[in-house]
């Protein structure tokens, strides 16, 4: 004899305003001229920018290569292509679509932290220092 139960999710209305306090903003994400529209004259040429390596946009500083740019998230199975959402790999740092996405999580507020897993490999301190500036 089997038995079949059936599951059933309860939402939950709340009535406070939700706030996400861990959000990433990754390199692939950002928008190419963050930093060239933001660092001053002295560092912008220093700084990291976005360069076409064999048709594929890459984040550089120097001689150094940080990540590509505008990677969308995986395919099919991402949140994004779930939800029938387009993703050119530079959503999320485009202020009027995550304020849209906000909206549509329920969320009130989005702490957004920046590259976490490679943070800034810049060697000079000096440009280092003036890249979080032009970030934060």
């Amino acid at each position: 004899m089997s038995t079949v139960t059936s599951l059933q999710t309860k939402i939950h209305e709340v009535d406070w305003p939700l706030y996400s306090c861990d959000d990433h903003l990754d390199m692939w994400a950002l928008p190419p001229d963050l930093w060239s529209s933001r660092l001053g004259p002295a560092d912008r040429e220093r700084g990291p920018r976005v360069v076409d390596r064999n048709g594929v946009p890459t984040w550089i500083v120097g001689d150094s290569v940080l990540g590509i740019s505008g990677s969308p998230t995986s395919g099919a199975h991402s949140a994004l292509s779930r939800g029938g959402l387009a993703d050119d790999g530079l959503r999320p740092s485009k202020p009027e679509l995550r304020l849209v996405d906000m909206d549509r999580d329920g969320l009130y507020v989005s702490v957004i932290y920046g590259p976490a897993v490679l943070g800034l490999p810049i060697a000079d301190s000096v440009l280092k220092a003036a890249c979080w500036r032009a970030w934060n």
